[in-house]
């Protein structure tokens, strides 16, 4: 992509950066109001089919215009730079805003009787539902059509700038997609990960929706200019002080002390009554659930029972909060003599011995029977856990539960943060990879999550975890 310097080539810049955003947003905005449709009409039938007559309103159409302005002013759509968690946050309380206008204005305008309370009802709860998940299918389109995202020119010095590169691909969903870069280093490369490196007579960059200006802390003492030319130049700048996730980044808010810069950070898992909310809604959950769950518990014990005649439950010693140990149930997937069996497998295969090492898994465990395989893929060898979770023990969703001798293999901070919560049946490492993501999963996502915990944030990770069970990824 190549522009020239002039007046019109500057006009061609600012047309095609227009254009980009303008596809991203008519994407979304086409996309929201099927699911709108498809909430009011799917409402309809279900109305029609309880109470008989088919009441689709016809102010369904307002409801989706509003939800167009309002979602674009609440930087929704396109929602550049804003991270699924965030996304969620928002079409919930928008969502739910437009729920008590409505409802206000027809009683506002007498016209409430002339409704019906189940369809209106109904098609905000489904809204609220379709429009999250068709957004992921406009999205991903975006992504694989290279049109998704803001486009970004990077400041900072080499390495540091290579990290984030490497951050920003494997999130691209978040949206910012590096074109060009600026770096601090007098003596760099001519690109990184494939984005060339710009000279100094290219600035400022015009080709850029943003810039994102990478610890401007570091680049004070080489290149100074660097937080002008970012100021001056650029509608939107993002700045990274620090590359390091030793704090929550979900819930950070910028402050202004009397003129100077501040940024608040929300941690969450301080907050009692979150976490009273957090208990007692996943108590509920698992309630609700378990009219289903105990047949399919009963017959998947018999069925585990009837293969050797061996008891079908197994129990081990997890670290639960506050690092107190606590016996968690699962359905037993091995056969009985797993531990000499493991024990030879050690002994004789030096290439099991290693995988054992890195994550106390194997792909190739000779211990798991076929039916093990089928539960644990399926993650349903985790039901039992349900009785943890009532006892108290466990959450629906959390660190994963590690016994002692895996738990001592992480690094002492990690486990002191992950003993600051209750294990989890699911999480953001099962969700993230599960066992494929090893240590460095656990590490890495485990923290993440302890650090930025949030109502919302579980949210995001049970509708991963469905999608996961679905595609059988990561477990084994």
């Amino acid at each position: 992509m190549t522009f020239g310097h002039s007046s019109d080539g500057h006009i061609n810049v600012r047309l095609y950066l227009f254009s980009r955003w303008l596809i991203n947003v008519g994407s979304f905005v086409a996309g929201d109001i099927l699911a709108l449709a498809l909430a009011f009409r799917l409402a309809g039938l279900v109305r029609e089919a309880l109470k008989g007559g088919h009441m689709t309103p016809e102010w369904a159409w307002y409801v989706s215009g509003s939800w167009i302005i309002l979602s674009i002013g609440m930087k929704l759509t396109p929602g550049w730079g804003m991270g699924i968690t965030e996304t969620l946050r928002r079409i919930s309380l928008l969502m739910f805003a437009l729920y008590a206008g409505t409802a206000a204005a027809l009683f506002l305008t007498k016209t409430s009787d002339n409704a019906s309370r189940l369809t209106v009802t109904l098609a905000f709860a489904l809204g609220g539902i379709f429009i999250p998940l068709i957004r992921i299918g406009v999205k991903r389109m975006l992504i694989r059509t290279h049109l998704w995202g803001m486009l970004v020119v990077i400041y900072g010095h080499e390495n540091k700038t290579k990290q984030l590169i490497s951050m920003l691909r494997e999130s691209s969903g978040i949206g910012y997609v590096p074109i060009g870069i600026f770096l601090a280093d007098d003596d760099g490369p001519m690109s990184l990960e494939g984005i060339p490196v710009l000279s100094e007579s290219q600035e400022p960059y015009p080709y850029a929706h943003a810039a994102i200006l990478l610890e401007p802390s570091k680049l004070r003492d080489t290149r100074p200019e660097f937080s002008e030319q970012v100021s001056l130049n650029y509608r939107h700048a993002v700045i990274v002080p620090e590359l390091h996730e030793h704090a929550p980044s979900l819930w950070m808010r910028p402050r202004d002390l009397g003129g100077v810069a501040g940024m608040e950070v929300s941690t969450n898992l301080l907050d009692p009554w979150s976490r009273m909310l957090k208990q007692m809604s996943e108590i509920l959950i698992v309630l609700l659930a378990l009219p289903i769950a105990l047949p399919l518990i009963a017959v998947t014990a018999m069925l585990i029972f009837l293969r050797d005649f061996h008891h079908p439950f197994f129990r081990q010693t997890r670290i639960g909060s506050g690092g107190k140990p606590f016996q968690m149930w699962k359905f037993r997937t091995m056969r009985p003599d797993a531990e000499e069996l493991l024990r030879q497998k050690l002994e004789n295969d030096p290439d099991f011995e290693e995988e054992w090492k890195q994550a106390f898994k194997s792909k190739d465990d000779p211990r798991i029977t076929r039916l093990g395989r089928f539960l644990r893929a399926t993650s349903l060898d985790e039901l039992p856990q349900f009785l943890n979770i009532l006892r108290g023990e466990m959450a629906l969703i959390g660190p994963r539960p590690l016994p002692l001798y895996h738990d001592e293999t992480l690094p002492v901070q990690i486990q002191n943060l992950r003993r600051r919560v209750r294990p989890g049946m699911t999480g953001l490492w099962q969700v993230s990879g599960r066992s494929e993501s090893g240590n460095d999963g656990i590490i890495r996502w485990d923290a993440y999550y302890v650090r930025n915990w949030s109502i919302w944030l579980d949210v995001v990770i049970l509708v991963r975890t469905i999608y996961c069970v679905i595609q059988q990824k990561g477990a084994y």
